[in-house]
């Protein structure tokens, strides 16, 4: 039978071999400790970049430095060129056409006219301030925000219009109403060409036969949401001398008096005849029992 050899060598191979795979198994977990730390330092550059490439936020002004810092930009330019002029801030005076609720589907704002081009304002009326009603003439102050697609009244059709938020307002002074200037009455959006000429009663049974008559050709349309018409009792005239110009029955049948109503978004083109006293300055006061709109017409007759 063999001898088995010295046991203390033995004992000490063992042993170095148990520190050698010890070693090697801390080495391994080292490595595998400190990958992540190496990636997690290589991605923070990128996370850096990310936030260097946000835009900053937009000065705060107080409303008078808003004021002061807008322009105004020609309104046909803005359609023209709508995204070169896109977030500037802007001022424009307008007249108002029409007052647009709020509600679920629908912005708050106002569709307005600049002479006879149209606007569309999305504007949140402060709760402390007057409101602002048709025919109002008001200078908003806002943000172009491009061009939204609305159907003009005027013509019944789809149109793209500047749009504005705005952020500020103030009532502009107040400018009489004349001829090919939009204005609204009764839910009815009114305007009275330029382009007048001359005519005549001609009712041999009536004692103003042969009266000279202003012929105004006249466009309505129904803004509102029920059907609607130009009451004859709800306008009068007044003459260059400041009277009231008697009422003439006899009028030519296509005279506005003699339309009938209509329904909402309907367009009506039309005459109005005014009995002709003299050159001068005409006035028509719309209202039922006060006046809710006045029209400032100057006539001249070229014999």
């Amino acid at each position: 039978m063999k001898k088995i050899g010295n046991p203390a060598l033995i004992v000490l191979i063992i042993m170095v071999f148990m520190i050698i795979a010890i070693a090697s198994s801390d080495n391994s977990t080292t490595n595998e400790t400190t990958t992540p730390d190496t990636n997690t330092k290589a991605s923070e550059p990128e996370q850096e970049t990310e936030q260097d490439s946000e835009p900053e936020p937009e000065p705060e002004y107080s409303s008078e430095e808003f004021k002061a810092n807008t322009i105004t930009i020609p309104y046909n330019d803005l359609v023209r060129e709508p995204g070169k002029f896109e977030g500037e801030h802007i001022q424009i005076t307008v007249r108002i056409a029409q007052v647009m609720v709020g509600g679920i589907l629908t912005e708050a704002g106002f569709r307005a006219y600049d002479g006879a081009n149209e606007w569309y304002i999305q504007y949140d009326l402060p709760s402390d301030a007057p409101r602002i009603l048709e025919n109002d003439t008001v200078t908003f102050f806002g943000e172009f925000t491009g061009l939204t697609n609305m159907k003009r009244a005027l013509t019944g059709t789809r149109e793209s219009v500047p749009r504005l938020k705005a952020r500020y307002h103030i009532e502009a002074s107040k400018e009489p109403i004349t001829f090919d200037i939009p204005f609204v009455f009764d839910g009815l959006e009114i305007i009275l060409s330029s382009e007048y000429t001359f005519t005549t009663v001609n009712s041999r049974y009536s004692d103003d036969h042969g009266r000279d008559l202003i012929r105004i050709p006249i466009t309505i349309v129904n803004v509102g949401e029920e059907t609607n018409g130009l009451n004859m009792f709800s306008y009068s005239f007044f003459g260059p001398d400041g009277l009231e110009i008697d009422t003439i029955w006899a009028l030519p049948d296509d005279d506005i008096s003699n339309s009938g109503d209509m329904r909402p978004e309907a367009i009506l083109n039309s005459f109005m005849h005014i009995p002709y006293v003299g050159d001068g300055i005409y006035f028509i006061e719309f209202g039922f029992f006060r006046v809710d709109v006045e029209v400032k017409l100057e006539i001249i007759k070229n014999d």
